[in-house]
């Protein structure tokens, strides 16, 4: 066992993003027996840690704690993942911790020798990048979603106000849950929709596809966390928004995107109620990161593209799980988004920051 590398190492990547053949390789994290990753928290941190796992979309993941108490979280990322990523990712948190005050976001615990991450070979031959971030108190929001909505959009708005003078050549690199880099209209991955919401999203397709598609290209782009949802947002014990996790699916994209990542995550958790928590949401957002009516009129058909995305990963993702257990939870959830959403009647443009919604 040994460390290839300790520093930082900037890799130049290429701007043109291209998806790779098997979206399910994308989601298979690591599986290192958990006594060689304490040897190398040892190694590499000076701690003699308990590890506890947690699950990862991607990254083999461990509470790390010391007499009891939660010190840090542990990441180890996918063979797949390159490290232009990581060091991408790290950079991100390096320049939150200095220029978002008071946002409660996880900063990095660098290596004894004062690395931000560790690319490491393990006894497996694997290779893989190693970080440690720190352990933010908290539960997950998720039967608060519609108490908290303002609240988080307008945290949300003040996290990409300060990663708006941010930029990283990791940035450009791909990353599944991009919906401006995903094949979404090829007919391969609309099949994963199935028939009945492909039926659904019929009579928006073309739209999609060749005017709303090249109009969210085309406006302003930045680092966006790209994963806003309940379970990466922590309560504290008083009711508190605690903490901002998970920045994994961090990326360059356009700013509206990022909106639309949370107010599908929204739908999803409230299908049947969602326009109320949805004004405020988008309230809040507007309120510290203000958006002109050309990209909130994109926000409908930007919700869309992220929900059909959710729902055909989801299914990615379920076959890693036994036949009785699917569709999971979180699918099944996804599904529900996608129909409530195509059913929402967003107004065409908004001279506020917030605004009313129809429903079919």
């Amino acid at each position: 066992m040994r460390a290839e590398d300790t520093t930082e190492r900037h890799v130049t990547v290429s701007s043109c993003i291209s998806p790779p053949p098997d979206y399910a390789a994308w989601f298979q994290p690591p599986d290192h027996p958990v006594e060689e990753i304490r040897t190398l928290v040892r190694q590499l941190y000076g701690m003699d840690p308990d590890l506890v796992p947690i699950s990862g979309e991607r990254d083999q993941n461990f509470v790390v704690a010391e007499d009891g108490k939660h010190q840090a979280i542990l990441k180890i990322s996918k063979p797949h993942e390159t490290e232009a990523y990581t060091a991408f990712q790290v950079a991100l948190l390096e320049h939150l911790q200095q220029s978002a005050l008071g946002l409660p976001v996880p900063q990095i615990k660098p290596t004894q020798n004062g690395a931000p991450y560790t690319v490491w070979t393990f006894q497996d031959g694997q290779v893989s990048t190693v970080r440690l971030v720190s352990y933010l108190e908290g539960a997950p929001a998720h039967g608060s979603v519609a108490a908290w909505a303002r609240q988080t959009g307008i945290l949300q708005g003040r996290l990409c106000q300060a990663m708006a003078d941010f930029n990283h050549p990791g940035s450009a690199e791909f990353m599944p849950w991009n919906i401006t880099a995903a094949p979404l209209f090829e007919t391969g991955f609309l099949a994963g929709l199935g028939p009945e919401l492909n039926d659904l999203l019929a009579p928006h397709l073309e739209r999609l596809q060749t005017v709303s598609l090249p109009q969210l290209l085309s406006r302003k782009r930045q680092v966006i966390h790209n994963d806003m949802h309940p379970g990466n947002i922590l309560l504290s014990d008083a009711g508190d928004i605690s903490g901002i996790i998970d920045f994994g699916d961090a990326i360059k994209a356009p700013l509206i995107q990022d909106l639309a990542v949370s107010a599908t995550s929204m739908v999803e958790a409230l299908p049947e109620a969602a326009e109320a928590p949805l004004q405020d949401l988008i309230g809040g957002f507007c309120e510290t990161c203000p958006l002109d009516e050309d990209d909130l009129s994109l926000l409908h058909d930007a919700m869309i593209m992220r929900s059909i995305l959710s729902v055909v990963l989801g299914r990615v993702k379920d076959e890693r799980t036994p036949p009785e257990n699917r569709p999971r939870p979180a699918t099944a959830a996804s599904e529900a988004g996608l129909r409530a959403i195509l059913a929402l009647r967003l107004p065409a443009t908004r001279s506020g920051p917030s605004g009313g919604f129809d429903h079919e």
